[in-house]
């Protein structure tokens, strides 16, 4: 007699299927498992393990190229995300007159995974551009709708840092500031091992 074979992931059924696992799509299953759907997700590029395949926290003398540029890493070696201006096979268009360059990401991830270590909020200005600027629309919403979606964000994904009061760059909340603080002794206890590390191996310098 056969055993009767588990339904293939092929043939399950799930509440939703999201396309993409970057920034919308990540959040978009984050939120909807975390309510309970059974999600399944798409993604174009392949699985991303940052603690085997990155090369973004070695030293540059670790890299035969020095961190130079690759055919997949076009920004250099120390850059995670995998993907180009231009991917074979997948070509898009560019309005006359324009030299606009689409940045895709091909890996779990997307492109946050391609990002230069600085994560804005919009600030209150930038949902009223039409009404001081004259230009495109104003949003139907303002900073103050989505001000605690950033605050929750940041907590959930660990963003940090100082404040710097600039009129439109809105600052963190309170977490956000520990956080860096946090960070900060961090660093420097690392700093501190690593110059007595070197004294050790080199007690005459």
């Amino acid at each position: 007699m056969t055993e009767p074979r588990a339904p293939s992931p092929q043939s399950r059924v799930y509440d939703v299927c999201i396309v993409g696992s970057g920034a919308g799509g990540g959040m978009a299953a984050y939120a909807l498992t975390k309510a309970g759907a059974d999600v399944v997700v798409l993604e174009a590029g392949e699985p991303w393990d940052n603690a085997k395949d990155s090369a973004m926290l070695t030293w540059p003398y670790e890299s035969p190229r020095r961190g130079k540029s690759t055919k997949e890493r076009p920004f250099g070696e120390f850059d995670a995300c995998i993907g180009g201006w231009e991917i074979p096979g997948e070509p898009y268009t560019r309005a006359p007159g324009t030299e606009f360059s689409w940045w895709r990401a091909r890996m779990v991830g997307g492109r946050t995974n391609h990002w230069g270590r600085i994560s804005l909020r919009f600030g209150p200005r930038d949902f009223r551009r039409k009404t001081l600027d004259g230009l495109g629309d104003d949003w139907p919403i303002s900073y103050e709708d989505v001000a605690p979606y950033y605050d929750k964000i940041d907590r959930l994904i660990g963003i940090f840092g100082s404040a710097e009061n600039l009129p439109n760059e809105p600052d963190l909340n309170r977490s956000g500031y520990d956080g860096y603080a946090q960070w900060c002794n961090q660093f420097h206890d690392k700093v501190k091992a690593l110059r007595d590390s070197y004294k050790m191996k080199n007690p005459r310098e």
